[in-house]
């Protein structure tokens, strides 16, 4: 039966976008986590509606943390971080994967008129050798994130 419903709804909700909005974007990742997870609900915070790219569509940002599978919240999360991952939205209504990362926390803010995202990031993947986090600056493009800076 499982297996039925996650054909059904790549059918429904092909990997170059799906139609809909935050729930659309909840079902995909219901659709990821579904094979290990007994039980599955998401906090309310786990997913984010913003026009990212200045396209007048919303796009989408979730976070790992927010996803509670079989009791655990979170599933996802190790010592460097959880993952996030950017959506971006599409003419049509659906969404697009545009990036995922594995971060601490994402903050969306405006750096010289353009909105970026900034991720907090474990030093290693910003090639230092502190403890302190970096921080990684993107913008989404289009359907793509774009790397800014690393600090």
């Amino acid at each position: 039966m499982l297996r039925t419903l996650i054909f059904a709804s790549l059918l429904l909700f092909p990997a170059f976008g799906w139609a809909g909005d935050a729930v659309a974007v909840i079902d995909q990742e219901k659709l990821k986590l579904a094979a290990r997870c007994e039980t599955l609900s998401f906090s309310e915070d786990f997913v984010t509606l913003d026009d990212l790219n200045f396209d007048q569509v919303d796009d989408a940002v979730t976070h790992g943390g927010g996803v509670i599978c079989n009791g655990k919240k979170g599933p996802e999360c190790t010592m460097l971080g959880c993952p996030f991952r950017v959506y971006a939205g599409q003419d049509n209504g659906g969404f697009r994967l545009a990036a995922e990362i594995t971060a601490f926390s994402y903050h969306a803010g405006y750096r010289y008129g353009v909105k970026v995202i900034q991720f907090q990031l474990a030093a290693m993947h910003c090639g230092k050798t502190s403890l302190s986090p970096c921080t990684l600056t993107t913008r989404l493009h289009g359907n793509r994130l774009e790397i800014i800076s690393k600090e």
